[in-house]
């Protein structure tokens, strides 16, 4: 028998159960009769008549006591974990419609040893549980919110936040938007994602950027830089750069710059070396830090991006944001790894460029192991790049590799104490995950 039948078959036990696991799987083939069609449920005789259909019955009304009672019924029944899930998020669904506190109290009782998620060492339902409420969350944004800040509902209300985040930055990004301020900040962020992915181009999502800037007020221009992250960058550089260099400090000039990074993402190294050269001096901080907010893997230009705010002084904010933009750039083949090596090579030596440089020679290495050998044995010895470069090696012919040997002559090759335990450390971590008597 197929999954919704035998769950069907052990809810009618409970005398409401067909009702609501009928209602729940319509959608599905196994327990969908369709229009024109004879119920499957019904005698052969009486599937072979072709007297008229009686008038359609009106569903019974269901309280909160028939839900409970539904509730309480499947999770006393052996089910597989997927058809558990599936028939519990069904009546979820239906009882948060008519009673959403006595729906939210239900799941939060539930302590699960099975895909939970453990919140201060106690353990909660399974997120996929959570997505029931999904339509309720959109149909009635004001009062769930007020339910879930009632402070009921203790460590696990940052899920119905997160969960309800999800739900109504797809229907009320507006919404959403006017209330950024009073959110969580772990989740102030994740709004401002969820509304502007969530909503098509269009006046719209003007109103909602026009919120978001609001809403900032000077105090969050990492919500706009997120925003404008969502936005086209279909601008032209040259025009946007000439308008916010005229205008004064405030929205507007912050504005025209976001724009203005955002339209500089497509450019090419060359063009984009170009345009930038024209940024005034006394802008070159500001603009800065708008480009890098604005940049990505996929910007032909990154590394172009990257060398002038370097040498704009911005070195400690490229470090901050840019080792996985780099690492991207290897791992999704979007510049030759050579390149991105030499590219590397040619970083300043400080602290601060360490990351980036493991980030940028990765991929070389990985491809052709002897090949990097020969290349690093080539740099003077004892140079930073050489140094670090043997780190990177260990570590990639062990991981990506499982070539030990390898390994083991990249570590006996560094010189620099420091160096050399990171990356012994790094081996010995890997044995530990790979060689059963070491972790036993």
């Amino acid at each position: 028998m197929k999954p919704p039948l035998r769950i069907i078959s052990h809810l009618a036990a409970v005398g409401i159960g067909v009702t609501i696991a009928a209602a729940g799987f319509s959608k599905q083939k196994s327990s969908t009769t369709p229009v024109g069609e004879k119920s499957s449920f019904l005698p052969p005789s009486e599937n072979n008549r072709s007297a008229p259909r009686p008038p359609k019955e009106a569903k019974p009304s269901l309280d909160r006591n028939d839900f409970q009672v539904a509730w309480d019924a499947v999770k006393t029944r052996k089910l597989k974990w997927r058809d558990r899930m599936t028939l519990q998020k069904q009546i979820l669904a239906k009882w948060a419609e008519v009673d959403l506190e006595g729906a939210l109290d239900a799941v939060m009782k539930e302590a699960w040893d099975e895909d939970g998620v453990s919140i201060g060492g106690t353990s909660y339902f399974p997120n996929p549980l959570l997505e029931a409420f999904s339509q309720v969350f959109s149909d009635r944004p004001l009062d769930s919110w007020a339910l879930i800040q009632s402070g009921k509902y203790g460590l696990a209300t940052q899920l119905l936040r997160s969960q309800w985040l999800a739900s109504v930055s797809k229907t009320d990004g507006l919404l959403v938007a006017s209330m950024l301020t009073g959110l969580p900040a772990s989740l102030q962020m994740k709004a401002v994602k969820g509304m502007m992915e969530g909503t098509k181009a269009g006046p719209e999502l003007e109103a909602i950027l026009v919120k978001i800037i609001d809403q900032a007020g000077g105090q969050h221009d990492d919500w706009i830089q997120e925003a404008f992250k969502r936005l086209p960058s279909d601008g032209d550089p040259g025009a946007l750069r000439n308008r916010w260099a005229t205008l004064p400090e405030g929205d507007a000039r912050k504005v025209t710059m976001m724009e203005w990074g955002a339209s500089l993402r497509k450019m090419d190294a060359e063009k984009l070396a170009t345009e930038l050269k024209h940024i005034p001096a006394d802008a070159q901080e500001e603009a800065t830090q708008v480009m890098l907010s604005q940049i990505k893997a996929e910007s032909p230009g990154l590394l172009a991006a990257l060398d002038y705010a370097i040498s704009a002084g911005q070195l400690q904010s490229v470090a901050k944001t840019s080792p996985w933009l780099i690492r991207n750039v290897g791992e999704m083949g979007l510049m030759a790894p050579e390149k991105l090596a030499e590219w590397g090579c040619n970083l300043p030596e400080s602290s601060d460029t360490v990351e980036m440089f493991h980030m940028a020679i990765g991929r070389f290495i990985r491809d052709d192991i002897p090949r990097a050998k020969e290349w690093l044995e080539a740099m003077p010895e004892g140079s930073w790049q050489r140094e670090n470069g043997l780190a990177e090696f260990s570590q990639q012919a062990l991981v990506r590799k499982n070539d030990p040997v390898s390994s083991r002559w990249a570590l006996d090759a560094i010189s620099d104490p420091a160096i050399k335990a990171a990356a012994a450390k790094l081996r010995h971590d890997w044995e530990t995950r790979t060689d059963p008597s070491i972790r036993n």
